[in-house]
């Protein structure tokens, strides 16, 4: 069989009486394709239009998901392409921003984490936020180290910048037209580790002039953004030394359950140190290995309902950079998610 061959299709479509979105899935020997239409009501005339569409494409053979949003209103114009590992759902390689005429207006190339406008006059502040990642890249190098940077820090490129406090912006978002000063910046990095990705791990606000910021107030939601993710590390070598696999196996020794009754789980995460002194650290890291009980038939079938059931989760907590066990915890919870199953 030819590759690309259609051997097979399954098409999902919902009726439209009210406006539902409608799906469509077509299924070859490399891939799947799922396209979903988005409608809108009238309901004062009932009248159904057409929104906008969203076409993913998932290869089997590259472990890629190939996404293609199109315009509102509009089938035929791509607004963005790009794509995302199928596993972690990242984006990684290149992708795409077109304007309404179809003309490319930005490159982001996600595996070396940068950004090219097409027409630079469409995003005023670009230079500027050129200037602000490299300085968050040589404070996050100068307390770190750079080997741990390279091998483990990734700019984030869903950071923002603000206007006085009083007015928030994406990072890539372009402002040709009532464009804002960048007076602050919220500069965000993913951290890598041995076993996955700490997603925004670390944070860093700096003002204009580069200078260090310990908290930003987000004035339009309430919000407030603090430097994350810096802590002060006695080992000579910043390197983690645990791996989520090494914490797992500790953690059995701490009383940690056999897996076939149980949801386990490790990540990386960062723990906050309230009213911290400094103004950039401010917490510490931890390897913490997370331990849910697997609900019963009757309990799915209460959680189904909405009814609430009394749930716990066990924490086992080690430093990433010693392999230092520190403690377990346990927290009580009134109800339990879906996805606890």
């Amino acid at each position: 069989m030819k590759s690309g061959f259609i051997f097979f299709i399954f098409v999902l479509l919902q009726i439209n009486t009210e406006g539902q979105d409608t799906t469509r899935i077509t299924k070859t020997d490399s891939s799947v394709i799922e396209a979903t239409f988005y409608w809108d009501k009238d309901h004062s005339t009932g009248k159904i239009t057409y929104k906008s569409k969203l076409v993913e494409e998932r290869t089997y053979r590259r472990h890629l998901i190939h996404t293609t949003g199109f315009y509102y209103g509009d089938t035929a114009i791509t607004e963005y392409d790009d794509y995302r590992d199928s596993a972690t759902y990242a984006l990684v390689g290149i992708g795409k921003v077109f304007d309404k005429t179809g003309n490319l207006k930005l490159t982001m190339d996600y595996d070396n984490r940068n950004w090219t406008p097409a027409d630079t006059s469409d995003y005023p502040n670009y230079t500027l936020l050129k200037a602000m990642k490299l300085k968050g890249d040589s404070i996050v190098q100068s307390i770190y180290g750079l080997k741990f940077f390279n091998e483990h820090v990734k700019w984030n490129i869903s950071s923002y910048y603000f206007n006085n406090g009083t007015f928030a912006n994406e990072w890539l978002r372009d402002e040709k037209k009532g464009s804002i000063t960048a007076t602050e910046f919220n500069i965000r990095y993913d951290v890598y580790y041995h076993g996955g990705v700490f997603e925004e791990g670390i944070q860093i606000i700096l003002d204009r002039n580069g200078n260090i910021l310990p908290k930003h107030g987000w004035m339009d939601n309430g919000e407030k953004i603090y430097n994350q993710g810096f802590e002060k590390v006695d080992t000579a070598i910043h390197d983690f030394k645990l791996t989520t696999k090494q914490a797992i196996e500790i953690a059995h020794k701490y009383g940690l359950p056999a897996k076939n009754s149980y949801l386990i789980s490790c990540d990386l995460e960062w723990n906050q140190i309230k009213d911290s002194a400094s103004k950039i650290y401010n917490g510490n890291f931890r390897m913490v290995v997370e331990c849910r009980k697997r609900l019963s038939k009757r309990e799915r079938k209460k959680v189904l309902r909405g009814d609430k059931i009394n749930s716990y989760t066990d924490y086992w907590a080690f430093n990433p950079w010693t392999g230092e066990f520190i403690k377990k915890y346990t927290v009580h919870r009134d109800h339990a998610w879906v996805t606890s199953f």
